[in-house]
């Protein structure tokens, strides 16, 4: 029995570990990911200045050609609002998946604590030979 239950215990441990290599492997993968989000949103928010500038430049200029240079970055302005609103909810995907991932770390301590829990309570049973309750 002590061999068996130590066999079990040894091969959850390793389980264990092997679902905290692959939980660590995604976490990395979601803050790579993060970091990518984080880099293109920079580069929008200097698309914007350098729009906000022209737009500014136009103006300056004769009428109907800043209408005409107008419809265009009204267009590129949707068009990074639409890429903004997309990042934002991979933003909002990567945070909700981050939780998980904690919620998962949580779960993997309370199985070992209780893992350790039990295997401490056979242990003294065994050492006390004392017959372990029935389960239920």
């Amino acid at each position: 029995m002590d061999e068996t239950l130590f066999r079990e215990v040894t091969q959850s441990i390793k389980a264990v570990f092997d679902l905290t290599a692959r939980v660590d492997e995604r976490v990395k993968m979601l803050v790579e990911k993060q970091t990518q989000i984080d880099s293109k949103i920079e580069a929008l928010a200097l698309q914007h200045t350098d729009l906000v500038t022209k737009v500014g430049i136009l103006e300056s200029r004769n009428e109907k050609e800043f209408k005409d240079q107008l419809t265009r970055f009204e267009d590129d302005i949707k068009e990074a609002s639409d890429d903004l609103k997309e990042f934002d909810q991979r933003l909002y995907h990567v945070e909700r998946s981050t939780s998980t991932s904690e919620n998962r770390w949580k779960s993997v301590y309370q199985f070992i604590r209780d893992t350790i829990w039990v295997v401490i309570v056979c242990y003294l049973l065994y050492k006390l030979n004392l017959t372990p309750p029935p389960l239920p």
